[in-house]
C-alpha cells in the first residue's frame, strides 16, 4: 500500500514561491512609485526654480527700464534694441533698424548670441502662423548717474544766473552728491569722492539734461544672453565703463550673471505689437479686447528652460509691458 506523506511543519515550497513572487511584485511597485514620486518632486522643484529665476530677471530688467527713457545721450539714441548679437540689426526683413549700430559695434556690443534650445517647443506653443521670428534679443540702455550709490539719480542744480525778470536756476556741471552718507547732498570734497571703485565724481562721464537737471551716465548698460559653460544660457547685465583698466578680464565691460536658464530673451517695441500678434486680439470689432499699449514701452518676454534628470525639458514664460518713464514719448524712426 502506498503511503502519502503530508507536511506538518509549515508551508509548502509552492506557497513560498507564490509569496516570494507577490513580495517581489510589491517591492517593484513600491520602488517604482518611490522613483516616480522622486521624479515628480524634482520636476516641481525645477519648475519652481525656473519661475523664481524668471521673476528675479524680470525684476532687475524692470528696475533698469523704470529709470531710463527714450532719449539721446552723447549723441546716441537709447534704448538700442537689436537682434542676433549684431547692433543695428532689425528683427526681420522690413522692420525697423536700430540707430547708431556702427557706433555700438565699435564700442564692443557685438556678441555671439546664445542658441535658442527650445525653439521647436516655442514654435509649437506659439503657433506656426506667427510672423514673429524666433531670434535672440539684446538691449542697450542709458541710465541716470548715481555716483554716490544712494539709489537716486544725481542732479546738478547748484548755480544761478539772471535771465529776464526772474532769474533761472542752472547747474555748474557738477552734480550734488552724498558720498559720505550724512544725508546732505553738496559739492564738498567728502561728498564728491566715493571710496568704491568707479564711483565718485567724474564729469567726463556725465551729461546733464538742460530741463530736468538729471545727470545721465555716458556708460552703456547692456542686457544680453550668452551660452553658459554648463549648457544653460545665462542672462548677463554688463556695463561699458572706460574707467575699467585695460588689464581687467572683463574689459571694457563689468559683467554680472543675473540668472541661468534664460533660453530666449524676446523684446519687441510695444507700439509694433499689433504686427507681431493676431490683429483680432486687438480689434474690438472682431471681439478683441481693444488693448491699448503705450508707445514708449517695450514688451519683454523671458523664456526659461531647464532639463530634469530624465532629460525632459521644462519651460516657463514671464512677460511684461514695461514703460520707459523719461525722455521722448515715441521711439525715433530709423
Amino acid at each position: 500500500m502506498r503511503r502519502i506523506f503530508q507536511s506538518t511543519t509549515g508551508t509548502s515550497l509552492l506557497e513560498i514561491l507564490i509569496v516570494a513572487g507577490i513580495l517581489g511584485t510589491l517591492s517593484s511597485w513600491v520602488v517604482g512609485a518611490t522613483q516616480d514620486m522622486r521624479d515628480v518632486t524634482e520636476a516641481n522643484a525645477l519648475d519652481l526654480k525656473l519661475a523664481r529665476d524668471a521673476r528675479k530677471a524680470m525684476g532687475r530688467i524692470r528696475a533698469d527700464l523704470g529709470m531710463t527713457g527714450i532719449r539721446t545721450v552723447d549723441g546716441l539714441h537709447y534704448p538700442h534694441l537689436y537682434y542676433g548679437g549684431v547692433p543695428g540689426t532689425a528683427r526681420m526683413v522690413g522692420s525697423r533698424v536700430a540707430l547708431d549700430g556702427p557706433t555700438f559695434t565699435a564700442r564692443g556690443h557685438l556678441h555671439t548670441p546664445a542658441p535658442i534650445l527650445g525653439m521647436i517647443a516655442y514654435v509649437d506653443r506659439l503657433g506656426l502662423d506667427r510672423s514673429d521670428p524666433l531670434v535672440q534679443s539684446s538691449l542697450i540702455l542709458a541710465l541716470p548717474a548715481d555716483q554716490d550709490a544712494n539709489g537716486r539719480p544725481d542732479h546738478d542744480v547748484f548755480g544761478y544766473t539772471v535771465s529776464g525778470a526772474y532769474g533761472e536756476w542752472v547747474g555748474d556741471g557738477i552734480p550734488e552728491l552724498d558720498c559720505n552718507g550724512d544725508g546732505v547732498m553738496s559739492q564738498v570734497v567728502s561728498d564728491l569722492v566715493h571710496p568704491a571703485p568707479y564711483l565718485g565724481l567724474d564729469g567726463t562721464r556725465l551729461e546733464v539734461d538742460a530741463e530736468t537737471r538729471i545727470a545721465w551716465s555716458l556708460n552703456d548698460i547692456a542686457w544680453i544672453v550668452e551660452p553658459g559653460s554648463d549648457g544653460c544660457n545665462v542672462l548677463v547685465r554688463r556695463i561699458r565703463d572706460p574707467r575699467v583698466p585695460a588689464g581687467d578680464p572683463d574689459y571694457p565691460f563689468r559683467r554680472e550673471v543675473v540668472v541661468s536658464g534664460v533660453d530666449w530673451f524676446d523684446i519687441k517695441y510695444a507700439e509694433d505689437l499689433q504686427y507681431w500678434e493676431r490683429q483680432d486680439d486687438f480689434d474690438p470689432t472682431n471681439g478683441g479686447l481693444g488693448v491699448v499699449v503705450a508707445a514708449n514701452a517695450l514688451v519683454v518676454t523671458i523664456w526659461m528652460r531647464g532639463e530634469d534628470k530624465r532629460g525632459r525639458a521644462h519651460h516657463y514664460r514671464s512677460e511684461a509691458i514695461l514703460r520707459l518713464p523719461f525722455g521722448d514719448a515715441r521711439f525715433p524712426e530709423e
